[in-house]
């Protein structure tokens, strides 16, 4: 269908400002360096098949895109280009929805400004109408109701899901404060698991215990949560369903073979049709039989207890900020503790490394004790340094009473240093510990964020929907600070207000 002037105005405010975006654009392609994307990149089948391999469906039509078919071939072109670009955090995007100008009330940057929704007029959140009602007691949920204020939603139905919600927690004060002083432990549960969907080039230590340190407060939030389904759903998938399908089966009789409409003219030039075939048909109308968007209650809110599980058997209580700082042959006991990120009894490898290089040092340590009796030399004495590493040192006055299995390794003014093949033997194993725990530590915490990559999905619909709890219950909180009354909402043009106050200006 052809872009309505107001569908422009949301890409493009001025045409001015569109023909100044045109030329400059014009200039940077010609200085700059441009990467040319292949044409068949953009071909629907093509496009089509890289959405439904990231989204490990067979169908794409939940996803509402049957009748948008240039929707659909930039989205697989996008898709394609952030696999060969970003590889390992394309697997975050578990979903997509059709954008459609009309379930959300469009606000350009001047008019938000205008309104001081998240800056006052110094440019800073003081005084703005987030300073007021943002009582969200996760980073997460901040983002969210800042995102909620951005681009308020239009759909009536929508909204009063969302008011059912802040209802409920208005009117159960125990249940809100239960809630909101729990979710101070979740912390942003959802930039760690973005974090970790990323890879190890971007996730470190501290953001695997920060995600356990989440779920370890799901139990218990699940508990408060426990009947919430419905309202905590998001109002967005309930209210942005997708349109009739473009696809018409054949009639009984066999009239009219089914065809699909491809729009592919942008300013609604004439529009392509191909027929459909029949298993094609079969697979639109079906619901897809595999969601990469799993419900975050299921009997209950989603414990992830498996993760969890995982999370502690793996993860130190304490892990370094960074891959690398680990110190896993410092002792338990006594002193400063060891700093590690792999926990002691999950990698079998770490833990024979650790104990060999151990009982080596001990080794080490006991050896200037054990050759003074053995040889009777009181001079004798074990050292070390970063060029000659490990030695026994011996005066020259004793030279005569060296046993013969010492060989000499750096001759000075007063005395020899020597070395015997089993100091070599453990030297070996201290020195290059160090170099095979970082080894064995970068292994397993690759392995150990490969692994929970795959629960990623199940863990964004957790956060997110915390989020969502997380707004409502702050709102909620407001809401009885301030005796703010629910508004009634209606199709109608009319707005009436009784005794209403600005919330800001208060």
């Amino acid at each position: 269908a052809p872009m309505t002037k107001h569908e422009r105005e949301h890409l493009l405010h001025h045409e001015r400002v569109a023909r100044k975006l045109e030329q400059e654009n014009a200039t940077r392609w010609t200085n700059g360096h441009v990467t040319v994307v292949p044409d068949w990149r953009w071909e629907r089948d093509t496009a089509r098949d890289a959405l439904l391999q990231q989204f490990r469906t067979r169908s794409l039509a939940s996803f509402g895109l049957d009748d948008q078919p240039l929707a659909l071939r930039a989205a697989g072109a996008v898709i394609q280009y952030l696999r060969e670009t970003q590889r390992s955090g394309v697997a975050q995007i578990t979903a997509l929805r059709a954008y459609r100008a009309g379930g959300f009330m469009f606000l350009d940057p001047q008019t938000r400004r205008n309104l001081e929704l998240l800056e006052g007029s110094g440019g800073k959140a003081k005084g703005s109408l987030v300073s007021v009602i943002d009582q969200t007691r996760t980073p997460m949920g901040a983002r969210l109701l800042r995102a909620w204020l951005s681009q308020p939603l239009l759909d009536l139905r929508g909204l009063n899901r969302r008011h059912d919600a802040v209802q409920h927690f208005a009117d159960d004060g125990m249940l809100r404060a239960e809630l909101r002083e729990q979710l101070r432990a979740v912390g942003d549960m959802e930039r760690a698991i973005n974090r970790l969907l990323q890879g190890t080039t971007v996730a470190t230590p501290r953001d695997l215990a920060k995600l356990r340190d989440a779920l370890r407060a799901l139990p218990e939030i699940g508990r408060l949560l426990e009947g919430c389904a419905e309202l905590l759903d998001d109002p967005l998938a309930q209210s942005a369903e997708p349109k009739a399908q473009s696809v018409e089966r054949s009639a009984p009789n066999g009239k009219a073979p089914a065809r699909r409409v491809l729009s592919d003219d942008l300013f609604g030039d004439d529009d392509d049709e191909v027929p459909v075939a029949a298993e094609d048909i079969d697979e639109v109308e079906k619901p897809s039989a595999f969601s990469l968007q799993p419900s975050a209650f299921v009997n209950g809110l989603d414990p992830c207890a498996d993760v969890l599980d995982l999370l502690e058997r793996a993860v130190d209580d304490d892990p370094p900020a960074l891959l690398g700082a680990s110190n896993y042959l410092r002792s338990d006991e006594g002193g400063e503790k060891p700093r590690r990120v792999i926990r002691p009894g999950y990698h079998s490898m770490i833990d024979q490394v650790v104990q060999a290089t151990r009982d080596a040092q001990s080794w080490i340590d006991q050896l200037e004790v054990r050759e003074r009796e053995a040889t009777g030399i009181k001079t004798l004495k074990v050292g070390y340094n970063e060029v000659f590493h490990y030695f026994i040192e011996i005066s020259r006055g004793d030279a005569d009473r060296v046993p013969k299995h010492y060989e000499r390794k750096q001759t000075l003014v007063g005395s020899e240093r020597y070395i015997t093949l089993k100091l070599k033997e453990y030297e070996t194993i201290v020195l290059k510990a160090r170099e095979r725990l970082k080894e064995l530590e970068q292994q397993a915490f690759a392995d150990l964020c490969l692994t929970l990559q795959e629960h990623g999905p199940r863990l964004l619909a957790v956060s997110r929907l915390l989020a969502r709890a997380d707004v409502y219950a702050g709102l909620a909180e407001v809401a009885v600070r301030r005796r703010f009354v629910r508004p009634q909402l209606n199709d109608g043009t009319a707005l009436h207000i009784a005794g209403g106050r600005h919330p800001v200006v208060e």
